[in-house]
């Protein structure tokens, strides 16, 4: 994997937020982040990560960066029943993906962060990984921020889940006109989380015509968001 890009607090650090990009873009791509509200929120780290350089079959075995292998995105799979078939997802490429944001995790509570301050989040493939990172997480996040993505491994990620991502606030935005990760998907995705593996604090947030990609009032929810989990001073109000 190669290094991440890595924003310091303003302030005194005391809590982190690991964000991954998707599909065939970097670091730099989500780095605005930081600069939008480092200043807002002038105590956390900001890590953005990068994918590894890997071939995609649905771009024709074209080498881009990418948490995982796609075969296809294939709208009847995942709107009729709100699952894929287990040979669809690349489940090893996922979970070397979440090991890997498990390590800079790792790397943060070693520099002084508690689990509970850093809360992990991502935009399309590189939102499935930290989907996948807090369900399955043996520490207890501060949350989750998952913009215009969907749940992954829904055929056995019940069995792989931790007990306290139950109890681990969830920030979702998606974009009504997304033409790549379907607004449905997302929706059908946060079913899935509130009825059947009973999270108890998802804030689930549409955007009408937005596409795949973020907007101001999309930035300033998660800001707000941010303020709540992870505060400047005191424990998360969750």
């Amino acid at each position: 994997m190669a290094k991440p890009l890595i924003v310091n607090a303003r302030g005194k650090h005391t809590a982190s937020v690991i964000f991954s990009h998707g599909l065939g873009d970097s670091a730099e791509g989500w780095s605005f982040l930081a600069q939008e509200l480092g200043s807002k929120l002038p105590h956390i780290r900001w890590i953005f990560t990068n994918a590894p350089i890997q071939p995609v079959t649905l771009n024709f075995g074209q080498s881009m960066p990418s948490w995982y292998d796609i075969k296809s995105l294939s709208p009847d799979v995942r709107e009729s029943t709100g699952t894929q078939k287990p040979s669809d997802e690349d489940e090893r490429g996922m979970l070397q993906s979440v090991s890997h944001i498990n390590s800079l995790v790792t790397q943060e509570v070693d520099a002084g962060v508690p689990s509970n301050r850093i809360v992990c989040g991502g935009f399309s493939q590189g939102g499935v990984i930290s989907v996948l990172t807090m369900l399955t997480s043996e520490r207890k996040l501060a949350g989750l921020c998952a913009l215009s993505c969907y749940l992954p491994l829904r055929y056995k990620v019940k069995s792989m889940m931790t007990d306290h991502a139950r109890s681990t606030p969830v920030f979702w935005g998606h974009g009504t006109a997304d033409p790549v990760v379907r607004y449905s998907w997302g929706s059908a995705s946060v079913d899935y989380l509130r009825d059947q593996l009973k999270l108890k604090h998802i804030q689930f947030e549409s955007y009408p015509g937005m596409a795949h990609s973020a907007n101001p009032k999309e930035l300033k929810d998660v800001y707000e968001w941010l303020q709540r989990v992870v505060p400047a001073e005191g424990d998360a109000k969750f």
